[in-house]
């Protein structure tokens, strides 16, 4: 399980390296991860977005996260959708599986860890 504060490290490497893949400039991809680690301090300070939910929110979300990039991985391949090289194209899809596995597998075990406390809660209080 990773930690709430490493997010803020991890979200906005991450985006900056698929903006970097998928030829966007480095520019535009810079002022990206910088919106983006803005938006998860603030997120990560305030306890909202993210941050602010609950882990069972949080395995939702990703549940349907994994439609999402399904359609757009499925986008990435259509012939004629995309300028990039079969090169880029390939490692974007491979970026995106691991960035998705991983955002559900983390909120998979943080859903089960508050399972677990909630029914260790419940048989105290018996």
């Amino acid at each position: 399980m990773i930690q709430e504060k490493h997010h803020l490290y991890l979200i906005p490497i991450l985006v900056f390296v698929v903006l970097i893949v998928l030829d966007t400039g480095w520019i535009y991809a810079l002022i990206i991860a910088c919106a983006t680690t803005l938006g998860a301090t603030l997120g990560y300070l305030g306890k909202f977005g993210l941050w602010g939910s609950t882990a069972k929110k949080q395995f939702t979300s990703a549940k349907v996260l994994i439609v999402i990039w399904a359609i757009f991985l499925i986008m990435l391949w259509i012939p004629g959708m995309n300028d990039l090289s079969l090169t880029r194209t390939v490692l974007a899809s491979i970026l995106f599986t691991l960035i998705v596995l991983f955002h559900f597998i983390d909120s998979y075990l943080w859903y089960k860890k508050e399972q677990h406390e909630l029914h260790n809660k419940e048989t105290i209080n018996g």
